[in-house]
């Protein structure tokens, strides 16, 4: 099962760290990241609720085997969806499938083996280990 670190956490949410260059980097040096993208601008940023640094399609490109990229707007979905870069956008749809065929979960719902089971530490969801992947802030308390 892959391990895939919700925003670059590795021992749990650190909000002011999240979704930094520096913390993705440190995450990518044992799991996947899921990382928000957005434009603003004509420019592309990192954040979730709204643009925090500034990154460019290069980066993208250089870890994009490691990368999940949720797309916050659909003009970064745009710009992305052509780039052979694992990219996916929604907010409270119970599944989407992201650009790679993988099936991205709300948490807490149902899941199969080719789905992604997102933060069940907050749903108090048990995933399957027929489950594809898991997104957590807790990468850790998944690596055997």
């Amino acid at each position: 099962m892959k391990i895939i670190a919700h925003r670059g956490n590795l021992h749990g949410p650190e909000p002011e760290k999240e979704n930094t260059i520096k913390y993705i980097l440190e995450a990518l040096q044992s799991f996947d990241v899921e990382i928000d993208v957005r434009m603003d601008n004509g420019k592309m940023f990192l954040g979730h609720d709204h643009p925090q640094e500034n990154i460019d399609l290069e980066f993208l490109l250089q870890y994009r085997k490691k990368l999940w990229v949720h797309c916050k707007d659909v003009e970064s979905l745009g710009v992305l969806a052509d780039k052979n870069i694992n990219c996916f956008g929604h907010s409270t749809d119970e599944f989407v499938l992201t650009s790679k065929g993988y099936i991205f979960t709300f948490p807490g719902t149902k899941q199969t083996e080719n789905s992604i089971s997102v933060m069940p530490e907050i749903s108090n969801s048990k995933h399957s280990l027929s489950t594809f992947a898991v997104c957590t802030d807790y990468p850790y308390k998944y690596k055997k």
